[in-house]
């Protein structure tokens, strides 16, 4: 009896364990918050990214997640502003040029001018903000507006997108993208092109003496590049002033009080609004002339009074081989 009793007592686990295999274990999962905000724009819509956070098991490696600058801008606005409900739109602007792409613009408050719109264009804005890249050949900025209680902000958007110059630095690369988020009375609003993506790691001149350094470590890398190459690096790597770039040749140069020549080669960069103090210069010359001699008559006959309305008290006049740059301020 007692072998039967364990016979059968065998039996049923075996049956048991048979019956179990091959069954799979039921997944468990966590929700994820994400509540993604779309702000769709006649410039081309975008989609808010939240940051949801992904996660790995135990040894392996983080994965970094991968988004396009503009998503990138966006997700740290929304942040910005969902960290903390208090934030100001100056705040929220200095929090965006953290953002690497956005390291060399620079904040400026709107009032009178709002750079990237028609003169005579006023936003009807509580507070806003701009975000430029205003010392180069781009046409990408940005702005942070802030709307009174109760303002209509899909009205205020199409007045944006109605108003915007996407070729607001009037040259051969004109925004062709444009994205728009709103979180409660604020307005992020961005035109941009594909250089938004172009990381600069390069040091940016924040007064007039810096542009030597970034004379000299161009010509560095570049020790044949043409005196415009030069002018238009330092133009897109200089704080002063707004600036543009054009050759020169031989002659009567502004700021120059003799007819100039010795230089095989050069370049002006000058600002494009008068009156302005500041004016600069880079200059090649010839294989075997006298370098010294030619920065010498270049410092002795600058026009400090060159602009008429103002004086200048500095000028600097620097050589790096057969290369001179000449720079006309005030300090």
């Amino acid at each position: 009896m007692k072998r039967i009793i364990v016979l059968i007592l065998a039996l049923t686990l075996m049956l048991a364990a048979f019956a179990s295999c091959g069954k799979t274990p039921e997944e468990t999962t966590s929700p994820t918050e994400t509540g993604a905000t779309t702000a769709p724009t006649g410039t081309g819509s975008t989609t808010a990214p939240t940051g949801t956070e992904a996660t790995t098991e135990a040894g392996e490696p983080a994965v970094e997640p991968t988004q396009n600058p503009e998503d990138e801008i966006i997700d740290a606005f929304v942040k910005a502003v969902q960290n903390n409900p208090a934030i100001t739109a100056e705040e929220l602007a200095n929090e965006l040029i953290k953002v690497r792409y956005l390291k060399n613009f620079e904040v400026m408050k709107a009032e009178y001018y709002y750079p990237g719109f028609d003169y005579s264009f006023t936003p009807a804005a509580k507070e806003a903000y701009c975000i430029i890249d205003n010392y180069s050949p781009r046409s990408n900025l940005a702005y942070v507006f802030e709307l009174e209680d109760g303002a209509d902000s899909e009205a205020f958007v199409k007045s944006l997108e109605e108003n915007v110059e996407m070729n607001w630095n009037y040259n051969d690369n004109p925004a062709d993208k444009g994205a728009h988020v709103v979180i409660g009375n604020f307005v992020f609003f961005m035109v941009y092109n594909d250089t938004l993506g172009d990381v600069d790691d390069a040091p940016v001149a924040k007064k007039e003496r810096d542009i030597v350094d970034i004379f000299r470590a161009y010509l560095s890398e570049h020790p044949t590049a043409t005196a415009l190459e030069i002018a238009n690096y330092i133009n897109a790597h200089q704080h002063v002033g707004q600036l543009y770039t054009q050759t020169v040749e031989e002659g009567r140069l502004t700021g120059i009080s003799t007819y100039l020549e010795g230089f095989s080669d050069g370049a002006i960069f000058s600002p494009m609004m008068m009156p302005s103090t500041f004016i600069g210069y880079v200059f090649k010359v010839a294989e075997g002339g006298d370098i010294d001699a030619f920065a010498t008559t270049v410092k002795n006959n600058a026009n400090v009074a060159w602009n008429v309305c103002v004086v200048v008290n500095t000028v600097i006049v620097e050589t790096d081989g057969n290369y001179v740059i000449f720079m006309m301020c005030n300090e």
